[in-house]
């Protein structure tokens, strides 16, 4: 990636807010009923062969489907003014972005960005071949995937099919709807670049389509359709210099904007599902320490206490092969495919513990709230006031029995036993792998060590020149791999 490249959420306006069109699919009848159940969704794959002579018939049906959506608050210097000097400058100025956005049900439910709605205090939707807007209201947003869906009191909304995202291939012909720079009905076509793009850092959970249709400013929330005309994205993004398209835009997938968008319109908040462990990426040293055959898999880290997967019977040091019958070697499709499954669904894990392999159920459970993970997290404290000791674990590193001056300074549980680490020489194989002052080792070599001398007694029994530790760290368990001599 070029390093002047950025981000940039594709709303238009110098406001922090943008316009919305919409792409339908088609009407809840019920809050007792899913999108899913309700929608006709064709889960046949695109069409990859023969000539399709143009977009026309498929931008007739889609594009009555998407509209433009503009969003207003009043500006931050106006808000703060003192009310005895507003009567000196009249009406308080907005700002104002335009975006894009999708029809999800004929009686008026729509889908867009949050980034597009956030924070507005008015916003309306314009139909096409209506020119008069319809003041539209929140129903529910999501920030942690930039989902957001809106209401206006409308009946009879055009309606599409949405397609099974699951089923896109790279190279898949795709068209892009919206209203970038405010120009309503603007249509753009390109095909499908990449899939599963999940290391975007524009949303908590993403797992984006990534494409080179052209998309720009007031994009935000438009329609990516395939082409039989079918939903299958919500623009996003784009990677620009400039904040002009360059070629290489995102979308959220229809599956997911399907499943956030009906929790908004039936709940009213989005629901995650949550196992209640820390993932790490099974590196080729992590699978030689744990014996594992090969570096495929997803290590579990940690396994919280009175969690879904404590439950289920999973340890720290498991390593999980697939899920629901699906490989899985990378952290963020892992921890997505696990958020997107509701509480109380099952599912089925295959994991490996040591030589053994097992076949367990999960019961997932509910996400906590922010607030509440915040307040199970620990505060590293500063360690530059501990003492460096002379006892030396291996090359550079030196430790100390945690004593309690020592958990008071780390502001540790009283259950959290192990040894201090006091000082990591710069450059040497503990550094290099992450390893630093203020960490408790509680495990070496999968045992288990209260002292400095245990775990000089753990390290002698070693067999070989790779250490595997077990480190505790703001509250956070993790294991480190280090060859040592």
């Amino acid at each position: 990636m070029n390093p002047k490249a950025k981000l940039v959420k594709t709303f238009a306006s110098g406001a922090a807010l943008a316009a919305v069109g919409a792409v339908c699919l088609q009407p809840l009848f019920g809050k007792q009923s899913s999108l899913t159940e309700l929608m006709a969704v064709d889960k046949t794959p695109p069409i990859r062969e023969g000539a399709l002579g143009g977009y026309a018939n498929i931008v007739d049906r889609v594009a009555p489907c998407v509209v433009s959506i503009s969003a207003s608050k009043a500006a931050p210097q106006m808000t703060s003014m003192d009310p005895r000097l507003r009567q000196f400058f009249g009406q308080a100025p907005k700002q104002q972005g335009t975006g894009s956005g999708v029809i999800l049900t004929a009686n008026g439910y729509l889908v867009t960005n949050n980034h597009v709605v956030a924070d507005a205090d008015e916003i309306l939707v314009s139909l096409s071949g209506n020119r008069t807007p319809y003041p539209a209201e929140i129903v529910g947003v999501d920030p942690d995937s930039d989902l957001a869906v809106l209401k206006i009191d409308a009946t009879d909304l055009p309606t599409i099919k949405a397609a099974d995202s699951s089923v896109l291939k790279v190279g898949d012909t795709v068209l892009a709807l919206g209203s970038p720079f405010g120009l309503s009905e603007t249509v753009t076509s390109g095909i499908v670049s990449a899939l599963g793009r999940n290391d975007v850092s524009i949303a908590s959970y993403e797992n984006f389509i990534q494409t080179d249709a052209s998309i720009n400013p007031g994009n935000s929330g438009g329609a990516l359709v395939d082409n039989k005309g079918r939903l299958i994205g919500i623009n996003t993004a784009i990677l620009s210099r400039s904040g002009g398209n360059v070629g290489i835009g995102f979308a959220i997938p229809v599956n997911m904007v399907m499943n956030v968008a009906d929790q908004l319109i039936q709940n009213g908040e989005m629901k995650r599902g949550y196992l209640g462990v820390m993932l790490r990426e099974l590196t080729p040293d992590l699978a030689e320490a744990f014996q594992i055959p090969s570096n495929k898999g997803v290590l579990f880290d940690q396994v919280l206490p009175d969690t879904p997967a404590a439950d289920a019977g999973l340890r720290d040091g498991d390593v999980l092969l697939r899920v629901d019958g699906t490989t899985t070697d990378d952290v963020r499709a892992t921890r997505l495919l696990v958020s997107n499954r509701r509480p109380g669904t099952k599912l089925a894990m295959k994991v490996q513990r040591g030589d053994e392999a097992m076949d367990l159920e999960v019961t997932i459970g509910e996400l906590p709230t922010k607030s509440t993970a915040s307040n199970n997290r620990m505060t590293r404290p500063d360690t530059n006031n501990i003492v460096p000791s002379p006892a030396e674990l291996l090359e550079g590193v030196t430790v100390e029995d945690l004593n309690e001056r020592y958990r008071a300074q780390l502001r540790l549980d009283v259950e959290v036993t192990g040894i201090v680490v006091t000082q990591v020489a710069p450059g040497t194989p503990a550094a290099n792998k992450g390893l630093q002052a203020g960490d408790v080792i509680t495990e070496i070599g999968r045992q288990r060590v209260a002292s400095v001398e245990e775990a000089k007694e753990a390290y002698a029994a070693i067999d070989g020149n790779l250490l595997l530790l077990r480190v505790w760290r703001e509250g956070v368990g993790r294991f480190v791999a280090i060859k040592a001599s």
